[in-house]
């Protein structure tokens, strides 16, 4: 059992007024449980209701605090930050409708389960439901979109003995639901006075966390087939195992002699022996019949590619997911491990056959995968080696750029699924993040801002035209919270990516779907003061990625569309072909 709290001394503060006394009280011990549950960042939007918790995370010990003006941003700059590290990480701000502006940043969190923990102030409760001024109905403000959420009474004057135990069991409950949590905190005016501080002791070392236990019963059938694959999706793994789980996955992948497949958001993907080119393959019916595995092994949530989603479909799949989530739209699995990636992977490597079997029997499979894929990727190469303005031949410049270790932060639409195509599979150790939970474009640069905060190093940040406007208000927060941001945005005139779809043949198409819009990025990028470069092709894309660069920059290449999708369309045809013919070039025994 961990020691009880010790009670500050608040004399200078019982002095004064007792409901700011109250309030910096409370404040306090709040902050210290949510200091004890292990948050060490806070995200604070300025306002009046909320300044005897902002105070009060103020003056916390070890813990970080950032200012950032708009709610909507906050939140993603939060989420960046639970993400990169995967700690709680803590957002306040004042009554009435800025709370509401947290709700895009948590639903995304709701579905990776990051520990977001919203703190909206309100008014007492003899305020609520007769016109007082900034006073919404709070309670349930979420909705399903946080895991709980509680309204906690204004302070009393008096502490109850045990309100420092309370809270700690409370914020407890709260950090143990793995995803976004609400808390609704009512204060009374005064909400400060003169010499009613907040004092917030430092917590204590936290206590060591029991690993989930596993049930491997349904393991031993599915490794034994010989035509296996082993498939990373995002978030496979967390931010601490990482590294362990990359090392864990390959060992396995040795051992079973199958080939792993790893969406560009896995830290393995970029281990220089994850399978590259799947995504462009798997376009073509030739090459997913021969390359459909008799079992999978997934860990993690859905990749990003469709193409390697359609070959999981039809497979046996044993899935392994650290929160016990059923990621299977298609309901095939038969099967869910649920713990740390890693820890499993080891597990299961235990129970792979001996690897005299897996040598002899596997071999074949796993270099007909490995063949098809360097025949791939070297065509991939050929084709975005062009210096000219494409999609492809950008995002080979982006990840030439980047440097061992190197954070790119990467929106969804088209830029992700260009990183899945093109980026190929080097031995980088590239750090690649994404917002992959409701595959929303929103809150790419304000994300990316949490990010590079997390991980103290700069981030390159790979978004379109569209994802790059709607989050502007990220683009003028970047600069305050003083990080290294070097923002690639693609222009292709709107939303490229519903060129792929049916509806491009619809008279509104251009309208509705593909809405180009007007605004110019020189004056925004100028009115955030970032620098700002225009680039007309991939050369000039790689000449500006090379040269040394401070706070914000934003990096302008416009694409002509219709040049865009017949690039695109080329790349995959001769990557297709390059994989048919080393196919075509087996020993007939392989086949």
């Amino acid at each position: 059992m961990s020691e009880p709290l010790a009670t500050p001394k608040l004399s200078r503060v019982a002095a004064h007024d007792p409901c700011a006394a109250a309030n910096a009280r409370f404040a306090s011990r709040l902050v210290e449980a949510l200091l004890r549950g292990g948050t060490r960042e806070a995200v604070i939007s300025p306002g009046s209701r909320n300044t005897p918790l902002a105070l009060a995370l103020l003056a916390a010990p070890g813990l970080r605090a950032h200012v950032v003006l708009d709610e909507r941003v906050a939140g993603f700059v939060a989420l960046g930050l639970a993400k990169a590290s995967g700690r709680p990480v803590l957002l306040s701000c004042t009554s009435g409708s800025a709370g509401a502006h947290y709700l895009p940043a948590l639903v995304e969190a709701r579905a990776l389960h990051l520990p977001l923990v919203a703190l909206t102030a309100n008014r007492p409760a003899e305020l609520w439901d007769n016109g007082a001024p900034q006073t919404i109905e709070q309670r349930g403000l979420f909705g399903e979109q946080v895991r709980w959420t509680r309204q906690l009474a204004a302070p009393a004057p008096e502490p109850t003995p045990n309100e420092a135990a309370w809270l700690q069991r409370l914020v407890a409950q709260a950090l143990a639901c793995a995803g976004p949590v609400h808390f609704d905190l009512a204060f009374r005016e005064p909400l400060w006075a003169p010499g009613c501080e907040p004092e917030v002791a430092a917590p204590p070392p936290p206590a060591p966390r029991l690993r989930p236990r596993y049930e491997l019963d349904a393991a031993p059938a599915l490794l034994a087939r010989e035509r296996g694959l082993i498939v990373v999706g995002p978030e496979a793994a967390a931010p601490a195992d990482e590294d362990d789980f990359a090392r864990e996955a390959l060992a396995l992948s040795r051992a079973l002699g199958w080939p792993l497949v790893a969406d560009p958001l896995a830290r393995v993907r970029w281990s220089g022996e994850a399978i590259g080119a799947a995504d462009t393959l798997l376009r073509d019916p030739e090459l997913v019949a021969a390359l459909r595995p008799e079992a999978v092994l997934r860990f993690g949530r859905i990749p990003t590619s469709k193409p390697v989603q359609r070959l999981l479909t039809d497979a046996p799949t044993l899935l392994v997911d650290r929160h016990g989530d059923w990621h299977d739209p298609s309901l095939g699995a038969e099967g869910l491990l649920v713990g740390e990636s890693s820890a499993i992977a080891a597990a299961l490597r235990a129970l792979a056959p001996t690897r005299e079997r897996a040598e002899r029997a596997a071999a074949p499979w796993a270099r007909r995968w490995r063949d098809a894929d360097r025949s791939a990727l070297a065509a991939l190469r050929d084709a975005c080696r062009a210096d000219e303005a494409w999609a492809g031949a950008a995002l080979a410049a982006v990840v030439d750029a980047l440097p061992a270790g190197g954070a790119l932060h990467v929106a969804s639409s088209m830029p992700i699924r260009d990183l899945d195509a093109f980026g190929g599979a080097e031995a980088r150790a590239l750090r690649v993040s994404g917002n992959r939970g409701a595959n929303g474009i929103d809150g790419t640069l304000a994300t990316a801002c949490g990010v590079a905060l997390a991980r103290a190093q700069p981030v390159t940040v790979l978004c379109g035209d569209l994802a790059f406007l709607h989050d502007a208000s990220g683009l003028l927060a970047a600069r305050g919270l003083g990080v290294a941001l070097t923002i690639v945005v693609l222009d292709n005139g709107g939303g490229g990516i519903f060129h792929y779809l049916p509806i491009e043949e619809h008279p509104a198409f251009e309208r509705l779907f593909l809405t180009p819009q007007s605004a110019e990025l020189e004056p925004l990028a100028a009115a955030a003061g970032a620098a700002y470069r225009r680039l007309e092709d991939a050369e000039e894309l790689r000449a500006a990625l090379s040269a040394p660069g401070l706070g914000v920059r934003v990096l302008h290449l416009p694409l002509a569309r219709e040049h865009d999708l017949a690039r695109h369309a080329a790349a995959y045809a001769a990557a297709a072909e390059a994989g048919r013919a080393a196919l075509r070039s087996e020993p007939a025994e392989v086949r």
